[in-house]
């Protein structure tokens, strides 16, 4: 059985003070995952949320928009079978030898990704990331299929993030639990403690759990130039809670995790995503939609009251007979004072609300640009919007979770034989290609179109009435206009370069002015015609000696 316990203690320790640290955070996960993605499975009668609102969610709204989300999230950054991305050489390197490195590289993980479980893991990281604000994926090799095999860690269970001074995530420590045979395939018989070894084969045990704790992070002390484990860039120890012992230890040569966040807050590694911004909402929704309920039954099937004058007052039911001491009366319907009619306008309204807080009406605008009657201000509006909401959350995915995945992708099948190592450095810049790129480009593209336009029209006006030269600058101006569109910088020709160009443009005028004056000359010349007497052509010639024949 293994030992180090000062290590293994100081791994728990470590644990059990992040999750500490995340306990006020847990709150907002707990209400998340009851209201928006229910463990249906792991409910239990009479289970309540931490506001103590009824056992199981009333409304599926919230659960519609989150599928939602993390569908058009999936469908927009990722397409089954299509390239998705291009690797390219960094600029300034016109290395052949590398352009060649990278397209082989970019095909190679493109055809590893497709050949492995990325599209399903990806797809419900798509939701849990945009739900809970972060999405834990490791990616692994699997060395008997000899393919990639990744996998979800969901925030919302005993997972903690570390970060650098930068806030990258470049660690994280999370708590397992196997069963019997499940430890003993996971580490073997010989670094477990005796009980567990015993329990995988006592099969009234199978179902029994044993805690343990993995911690990857980067490691402080190494020397590279070593290839062993010990010295790989991030380490990872297994550790048994119960044992209180180090069960494994070993270590990775890039990260494993992908860790994308939402919305990411100051001062703490997780991340806040549409959940959320919608929880209170949520909530709500879910009275409302309880409270609709019970008006429209108790409308339908009233409660009925009858004498009884043993029994006193209860609580009231649609359908119900209470009985209740009447001595002077007869048997009566409950009348409900409840409006169906401000009850439904009202479940709607927060309704909306929610699905616009999961983004839904920005991706419905996205998924309708491509029509023809879109006019130029329609364009405007979908840019703000994806400026403010789209934006945002893909640029994390792209960085926090495409980029991280290409090169953990790429190092697994340099370390796996599949792809030979780079030449040099392993540099290179990422172009995606997936069907948000496009549309965002379309997008691009037509504003684009539409300030060049308008830079030609006060250029043609210039060019219509030259007098407005000389109170307006309208070259400056249409300068300035294109600088406001957001046209990149690169294509706007700048002063200096402008004036440049009318120099050599007057420049190479003058020349043709005085190329035009020289065939004009030219032409009134005879060349077959003696100079005539006593001219400095014939003086020139007289001096230039006749060439003598040769001799025979």
């Amino acid at each position: 059985m293994a030992n180090k316990k000062p290590l293994a203690l100081q791994v728990i320790k470590g644990f059990d003070a992040l999750m500490s640290k995340r306990a006020s955070f847990d709150s907002w996960l707990k209400d998340i995952t009851f209201y928006v993605l229910p463990e249906y499975e792991a409910q239990e009668s009479g289970k309540k949320d931490s506001h103590g609102n009824p056992d199981r969610p009333v409304s599926s709204v919230a659960t519609e928009a989150a599928i939602k989300l993390g569908g058009n999230l999936y469908s927009y950054t990722y397409s089954q079978g299509d390239r998705n991305f291009v690797l390219r050489a960094p600029d300034g390197n016109d290395s052949d030898d590398l352009k060649e490195w990278l397209e082989e590289a970019g095909d190679l993980a493109i055809k590893a990704i497709q050949n492995s479980n990325f599209s399903e893991v990806y797809g419900e990281m798509c939701t849990l990331f945009s739900t809970y604000g972060t999405g834990p994926v490791a990616t692994e090799w699997d060395g008997e299929r000899g393919e990639l095999l990744l996998r979800n860690h969901s925030i919302n269970g005993e997972v903690c993030l570390i970060e650098d001074k930068d806030g990258r995530i470049n660690g994280i420590v999370r708590k397992l639990r196997y069963t019997p045979e499940q430890a003993v395939e996971k580490y073997g018989e010989s670094k477990l403690p005796k009980e567990i070894v015993s329990a995988a084969s006592d099969p009234s045990k199978m179902a029994e759990q044993y805690e343990f704790i993995h911690m990857i992070r980067k490691r402080n002390k190494r020397n590279p130039k070593l290839k062993d484990v010990k010295n790989m860039a991030f380490e990872s120890i297994h550790v048994c809670v119960k044992e209180q012992s180090v069960v494994k230890e070993s270590g990775y040569r890039t990260f494993p995790f992908a860790c994308p966040r939402f919305i990411k807050m100051r001062n703490f590694p997780m991340g806040y995503g549409a959940g959320h911004l919608s929880v209170n909402a949520i909530r709500e929704l879910n009275k409302a939609e309880s409270d609709l309920r019970d008006a429209i039954e108790m409308s339908g099937k009233p409660a009925v009251f009858s004498p009884d004058e043993d029994s006193g007052a209860e609580h009231i039911e649609p359908g119900k007979i209470i009985y209740v001491d009447m001595t002077n009366g007869t048997p009566v319907t409950y009348k409900a004072n409840a409006d169906v009619g401000v009850l439904h306008q009202r479940v709607m309204q927060l309704s909306a609300q929610v699905e616009r807080q999961f983004f839904l009406d920005v991706f419905m605008a996205l998924s309708h640009y491509a029509d023809q009657s879109k006019t130029l201000g329609e364009a405007q509006m979908l840019e703000n919007e994806k400026l403010s909401s789209i934006g945002p959350m893909v640029s994390r995915l792209r960085s926090e979770f495409w980029v991280p995945f290409i090169e953990r992708v790429l190092d697994l099948l340099i370390e796996n034989g599949r792809l030979s190592p780079p030449p040099g450095d392993m540099e290179y810049k990422i172009v995606y290609t997936s069907r948000i790129d496009a549309q965002l480009a379309a997008i691009n593209a037509t504003e684009t179109i539409r300030a060049i336009n308008e830079a030609a029209q006060l250029l043609m006006l210039a060019a219509e009435a030259p007098e407005l030269e000389k109170i307006v600058k309208l070259r400056d101006a249409a300068r300035e206009l294109l600088e406001d569109r957001n046209l990149p910088l690169h294509l706007v020709v700048t002063k200096r370069e402008s004036d440049a160009m009318d120099q050599a443009d007057a420049a190479a005028a003058q020349q043709a002015k005085q190329a035009e004056a020289m065939s004009q000359l030219a032409g009134g010349l005879d060349p077959n015609k003696a100079p005539e007497e006593g001219s400095v052509m014939e003086q020139l010639n007289q001096s230039i000696p006749m060439p003598q024949a040769p001799r025979v």
